[in-house]
């Protein structure tokens, strides 16, 4: 990560971010992902054609299956078993 001295404590973003390496943006990029503060979505379109080959349609669509994933047990017995129609008619 970049090296500021106290001298440096009016530091704007953009210094910050330029001051950093492709490494230490990545690790940025995942720490405003893990903080609530960007989308996953966000990692997933700098990985896309990179590792899970996903276009954008996809990645959109896998970021919604992610957030319905999270709210499990807010999801009422009727939803659920629209969802289980919907899974078992594409399994």
């Amino acid at each position: 990560m970049p090296d500021f001295t106290p001298d440096d404590m009016d530091i704007q973003p953009y210094e910050y971010v330029s001051a950093c390496g492709p490494g230490d943006i990545k690790e940025l990029i995942e720490e405003l992902v893990d903080s609530g503060h960007l989308p996953t979505s966000v990692l997933k379109s700098n990985q896309k054609n990179k590792s899970d080959g996903l276009g954008r349609m996809q990645s959109d669509f896998a970021d919604k299956l992610q957030k319905l994933t999270n709210v499990y047990y807010s999801i009422s017995t009727e939803d659920e078993e629209v969802l289980k129609t919907i899974i078992n008619k594409y399994i």
